[in-house]
């Protein structure tokens, strides 16, 4: 059993396994190349090997004030200049004694730093490199990109030194200014304090002198800018808190702060200004020396220890934390099978000698062991114990003094810690104060409550994993525009038929709760989970739930290897996986879909539901474990405290799983009709790099290179599109028009084009402002109660953000409206009906948003609320608000005819109120007024110079009203706000429908500027009707991600022809069309580009039926109703699956469900064996697919004797990457080849493969080589002697 250690225990996924980067041999690093580049930089030096070529080594080789492009993961490629970092006095790292960062400044208007790989910093030569123009590797379309660009360019005429002063380093800030940020927190931390004495019962011992808290400006701003890259991440230095949570004996110094039990490597306090990792840069801090004297008195002291003598942190000491002891809460072991780790048991005697701020804390790490508290006290969020060591180690904060562990970081820096956290693989919840000091004063007086019951309340107001993220107010939160959904999976074995490879079935249900959206269903599944396997690949980003103890064989090998880097919470069956019939019994108490006091099922969801059923609360046979799966979501989203808000929004559709079509071909070409689509499954989705690559990400991907979308929904939608291509002629002829429309009307379009780049993500602004209105979350939500600090700051930020949708909503409207005279002139109808309104004639699907934006536009005074935070409503909306005025008003004239009664009494017409907030109305008079003799109501409340203030029972009652009216008016003025998102959310579906509208012409437009192609040759490809003869003719077609501004001409286009005649392209006759081989058998030398052609056959298809142009002259096809592809060898270890086992896999999928519509690429079937088996299988294989499937198929093979078997075969066609061998004599008894690759696909078979020319491109011996020439030989000539005899 693996050793278990404390820090286990938090919910984390492991860290994804990154491929260590290597020097690699310059002839291997040439696969990427283009083909003809491949051979001009290695072939000529082979025979001889005199010319080796060495290693390419990561362009590190920079100095200070170096320009560089630098990307953090993540980010697109920035201009940057080389610089030390301020702390570390240096700008590379070393890892294994080899360099492996470099320490940069960004180029913005707000300078940020980061620590970037070697591997993803540049030399920068100018924005005028191709390199930078569309297709290039630094391409971007980001105008802050552009921006820094010309910032560099001015910068490339400048010396090193003229580049250094631009560094950020402000060492010599101005000291004045830090003395106030010091200072200007004491009140703050003095009027906390005396809330938590009055709260808190008995104050703890005084201390001698108080700490004070450091803020930097970044953790106090509201500014939420975008990252470019992101915003400056500077920690915090952290005080004493206003409240101590355990009794501390006298100070004790310790060189290093806590390490996790049973960890063996100690967690070491970073300073604050060091980034914690290359993904999250940050620039220091500006802070004069003398602050930084007195910063270094708030942190835990650090003094060279060893071995016995270091101290330890409270919760190291305790035994119920220890290794072996650690119980859940109905006390069972760590070893047991129903362990629960999300709770943990403390003892009693224990909790009852904590004060009541820490009773507090551990009262809700009992049954949140696995999550990172983030306790509120007064403005900061504290983490105290276990959950301060992840603070300090994963978020770079500081230590404070004391024998506890303890750490904490502002109210407003809540987004980003959180986020850094979440990203990483944490849970987070955040705790609340949920009353004030006065309402915690009025529900204790006069009770007899335990000391830990008379502290403020606090309650878990959210809890945030990354599969539960929402669009929040905090700033600083991820703005990444990838889903990351939470999954839920149900399943069960089903009994296997004698002809069927099906054996388990799957309910599935998954949802982006940035957005709400749900998607549910179910689907059986063969022995290796194919189509389940296809959903993760692409969500790739998610967390998932299942049945914990139920999980077959299968699915655990899946979770346990393939998915073993994200994030995986088993639920207890019945309690927390929920059955159907709870489920929808759940669903229906719960309220999530009432509407004026009637439960209205959402379509989707209805349509699963038993008929027979009239209360809803059976489902369908067929949809059983699809509705368990949703009632897992709905535990967890209930957990994490936004299930009402995500269910709320209604919105739900259906999975549809299938990954296999009808092979009758009489019926067959029923795939081209309504809205099928082709089916990539997870393996030709990985082996073609369609959205991610070798390493999980975006680079060099179909996707990437697609992507020129100018808004975050309009990428989503793409990636969908991409996955699930259409099959129907018509849809994708439609979709070529639109891009052929746009291409041809960009300047009609670009307004709105433009308008499009600068939009926020209305898609997730529309779920914000819905979970922000009112009713959106129960009346008893934590979150009702929260008592937030900054909420001026907060309201401001959702005004601005509301402010913003409007606006942009009103920017597209208006550019759709200049549209519409030209409207006519488009052929798509799909593009027609995009930016057609539906108010005006035809299938226009844009609605008109005219009335709507002219109402909000009036409803408010916008410049006011964006100013002040608040909406105020107009006279009659708000009853409530009016009734509050009321009283105001009342209340004003109360006091100024009180005023005049006492300038009358007194005879003094300079009696006036002086005083502000709680402080306020106190009657200020004349001293020599006040030193006659007053009235015995009069009480003194102060004096300055010439004046003394004083008080009255009537004005102290006045002013306890006005409090109270005033209370009543901001609560029916923050009511406002959520009542105005209310009544924008009522039109939901419209401005979705909009937003919708948006995304499609966005993803079109991308399309579009892919087909433009810059110097490629782009054309549109020829859908035609499918037919009993499928067809696919590709004339000097080029590999889709490899374009000509990058490698000019040296990539060498291909024609490939299958399934029609080579020299009569327009040739229609069937019988013709069948002597014409379906199946390619492709032969040629190692290295010669046969894998490089059939993925490119594999993408231009691809692109075809999205609806793009494509990388060639001609292309002429009819749909493929799926792709299979079998390229690339590797085996599958962690599941005990070799390579050849997981080639027959994959050979096997494509024999079942393959149809005479379908494209096989197979590459090299058979290595993985003996020759002789695996000959055979290759042959039988392709027999099988030419005689019996009858599909476009290309085969590639080293197997020579296949190509002599099949030669004549009518429905096989040969064909070989073409080479030039020269140079082929005897020198001392061996043959010495130069051999040039030619990268051109031709007729007839190759002879050999060339093997020994690859190996001395590999850097194998000369003296191996020579040898295995001469056995090779030998063999041949054994073959040869033995065939004679025969």
């Amino acid at each position: 059993m693996p050793k278990t250690t404390l820090f286990n225990y938090f919910v984390k996924s492991p860290p994804t396994k990154q491929k260590k980067v290597e020097n690699v041999k310059s002839n291997e690093s040439d696969k990427s190349l283009p083909l003809k580049q491949r051979n001009t930089n290695n072939v000529a030096a082979s025979p001889s090997l005199k010319n080796k070529q060495h290693k390419p080594k990561p362009e590190f080789e920079f100095e200070v004030g170096d320009l560089v492009w630098a990307q953090v993961e993540g980010h697109p490629w920035w201009p940057a200049v080389v610089c030390n970092h301020p702390v570390l006095e240096k700008h590379t790292k070393l890892k294994k004694n080899r360099i492996s960062e470099v320490h940069v400044q960004f180029y913005e208007d707000l300078p940020s730093r980061a620590w970037v790989s070697i591997y993803k910093a540049k030399k920068y030569h100018g924005s005028a490199t191709p390199m930078f123009r569309s297709g290039g590797m630094f391409h971007s379309n980001d105008e802050d990109v552009i921006k820094a660009t010309k910032i560099a360019d001015k910068a490339l005429n400048e010396t090193r030194e003229e580049r250094l002063k631009c560094i950020v380093d402000n060492p010599s800030e101005d000291e004045d200014e830090d003395q106030m940020e010091v200072d200007g927190m004491q009140e703050d931390r003095n009027k906390v304090e005396s809330e938590m004495k009055e709260s808190s019962g008995p104050s703890r011992r005084s201390r001698e002198s108080k700490r004070r808290r450091i803020l930097v400006e970044s953790d106090v701003s509201d500014e939420d800018g975008d990252f470019k890259p992101p915003e400056d991440d500077i920690e915090d230095d952290d005080d004493g808190r206003d409240e101590e949570p355990v009794e501390t004996g006298q100070k004790r110094k310790r060189s290093t702060p806590a390490t996790p039990i049973g960890s063996k490597t100690p967690v070491t306090p970073r300073n604050p200004m060091t980034p914690r990792n290359p993904t999250t840069p940050r620039t220091p801090a500006s802070l004069s020396k003398e602050t930084k004297s007195r910063l270094s008195l708030f942190q835990a002291d650090n003094v060279e220890a060893s071995g016995e003598g270091q101290q330890k942190y409270l919760h190291e000491t305790l035994d119920f934390l220890h290794e072996g002891k650690l119980r859940d809460k109905e006390g069972r072991k760590v070893s047991d099978p129903g362990y629960d780790k999300t709770s943990l048991k403390i003892p009693s005697e224990f909790m009852s000698k904590l004060t009541p701020a820490m009773h507090q804390w551990w009262k809700l790490k009992s049954t949140n062991f696995n999550v990172v508290l983030f306790f509120k006290v007064g403005k900061f969020y504290e983490l105290y114990h276990m959950d301060a060591v992840v603070g300090v180690k994963e978020l770079g904060l500081t230590y404070m003094k004391g024998n506890f562990a303890h750490s904490g970081f502002p109210e407003v820096a809540f987004g980003r810690y959180a986020d850094t956290l979440v990203q990483k693989g944490f849970t987070v919840a955040r705790v609340e104060q949920t009353e004030t000091p006065e309402q915690n004063q009025q529900r204790t007086k006069g009770k007899s409550l335990p000391k830990y019951e008379k502290t403020l309340r606090r309650e878990i107001c959210r809890i945030t994993t990354k599969g539960t993220q929402l669009h929040s107010i905090w700033a600083g939160g991820s703005k990444n525009h990838e889903s990351d959904f939470l999954l839920a999976i149900s399943e069960r074995s089903i009994d296997r038929t004698d002809n069927s490879s099906v054996c388990r079935e799957f309910g599935v249900s998954f949802v982006d709760t940035t957005v709400g959206v749900f998607h549910i269903g179910q689907f059986k599944d063969d022995r290796y989970c194919s189509k389940l396997c296809t959903i993760m690949y692409k969500l790739l980003y998610f967390q998932v739930l299942f049945e914990r103890g139920k999980l077959s064989t299968e699915l655990s090998k899946i979770l346990r290897t393939g998915l073993s880097s994200i994030l995986q919470n088993p639920l207890l069956p019945g309690s927390q996986f929920w059955d159907a019939p709870k489920t929808l019994k759940t669903i229906l108490n719960e309220k999530y879909f009432a509407q004026e006091n009637e439960n209205l099922w959402p379509p989707v969801l209805k349509s699963i539901l038993s008929d027979t059923d009239a209360l809803g609360l059976s489902p369908k046979p067929e949809y059983e474990l699809a509705i368990s799966s949703l009632g897992a979501c709905v535990y967890y989203l209930k957990k994490c405290l936004i299930d009402f808000e995500v269910l709320s929004m209604r919105q739900f559709q259906l999975y549809d799983a299938s990954i296999s079509r009808q092979k009758d071909p009489k019926i067959g070409s029923n795939f081209a009709t309504g809205n099928q689509k082709m089916i990539l499954d997870s393996v030709t989705l990985s082996n073609l790099e369609i959205i991610y690559n070798s390493r999980g990400e975006r680079e060099g991907t179909l996707l990437d290179k697609l992507d020129s979308c100018r808004t975050p929904f309009g990428k989503r939608l793409l990636k969908q599109w991409l996955c699930s291509p259409p099959c129907n002629p018509d849809v994708i002829n439609d979709r070529l028009d639109a891009v052929e429309d746009i291409m041809k009307n960009n300047d009609i379009l670009s307004p709105l084009l433009s308008c499009m780049r600068k939009m926020p993500d209305l898609e997730r602004m529309l779920s914000k402002i819905h979970s922000l209105s009112k009713g959106a979350r129960r009346e008893d939500h934590p979150e009702n109660r929260a008592v937030l600090y900054e909420e001026t700051i907060y309201s401001k930020r959702k005004i601005e953000d509301f402010l913003s949708v409007l606006v942009n909503y009103e920017a597209a409207f208006t550019c759709i409206q200049q549209i519409q005279e030209n409207l006519s002139s488009f052929q798509s109808s799909f593009l027609k009906s995009i930016l057609g309104l539906t108010s005006q004639a035809g299938d226009g699907r844009f609605p008109d948003l005219g009335e709507t934006l002219k109402q909000w536009k009036n409803a408010f005074n916008q410049k006011k609320a964006k100013e002040t935070g608040k909406i105020t409503p107009n006279p009659g909306t708000n009853p409530e608000y009016d009734s509050a005025m009321g009283d105001v008003g009342r209340i004003n004239d109360e006091l100024e005819d009180y005023l005049n009664e006492q300038r009358k009494r007194l005879g003094c017409s300079k009696v006036v109120y002086k005083g502000s907030g709680n402080k306020r109305f106190q009657l200020e008079l004349p001293a020599d007024v006040a030193s006659r003799k007053l009235p015995h109501d009069y009480v003194i409340c102060g004096q300055r110079k010439g004046f003394k203030s004083f008080r009255t029972p009537r004005v102290d009652g006045l002013l306890k009203e006005m409090e109270d009216a005033e209370s009543r008016r901001d609560t029916a003025q923050a009511d406002t706000m959520s009542i105005v998102f209310r009544e924008f959310d009522k039109d939901f579906e419209m401005w979705n429908k909009a937003v919708s509208c948006l995304a499609l012409l966005d993803v079109l437009s991308s399309l579009a500027e892919y087909s433009r192609g810059d110097k490629d040759v782009m054309t549109r490809p020829v859908i035609l009707p499918p037919s009993s003869h499928p067809i696919l003719n590709i004339r000097s077609a080029r590999h889709p991600c490899i374009t000509r501004i990058i490698f000019s001409d040296d990539f060498i286009p291909n024609d490939t022809r299958l399934g029609c005649e080579e020299e009569e392209e327009e040739e229609e006759e069937q019988g013709k069309q069948e002597e014409q081989g379906m199946c390619l058998l492709l032969t040629g030398p190692n290295m010669g580009g046969k894998s490089t052609l059939m993925r490119q056959v594999g993408l231009v298809v691809i692109l075809a039926q999205l609806g793009c142009y494509v990388p060639a002259e001609s292309c002429r096809l009819t749909p493929c109703d799926r792709i299979f592809t079998r390229l690339g060898a590797s085996d599958r270890i962690m599941t005990g699956e070799s390579t050849f086992y997981v080639e027959l896999s994959e050979t096997s999928s494509i024999l079942k469900h393959a149809t005479n519509h379908s494209l096989v690429l197979l590459d090299e079937l058979g290595r993985g064996t003996a020759t002789y088996d695996g000959t055979s299988i290759a042959y039988a294989v392709l027999d099988n697919i030419a005689n019996h499937v009858r599909c476009r198929t290309i085969f590639s093979t080293h197997y020579h004797t296949l190509v002599e078997d099949l030669a004549h075969c009518k429905r096989i066609k040969l064909g070989h990457m073409s080479c030039m061998v020269e140079n082929d004599d005897m020198d001392n008894g061996t043959d010495k080849e130069t051999l040039t690759f030619l990268y051109k696909l031709a007729g007839g078979a190759c002879p050999k493969s060339y093997g020994f020319h690859a190996a001395l491109l590999a850097d194998v011996p000369e003296s191996v080589v020579t040898l295995a020439r001469s056995k090779a030989k030998q063999m041949e000539e054994d073959n040869r002697n033995l065939h004679l005899f025969r």
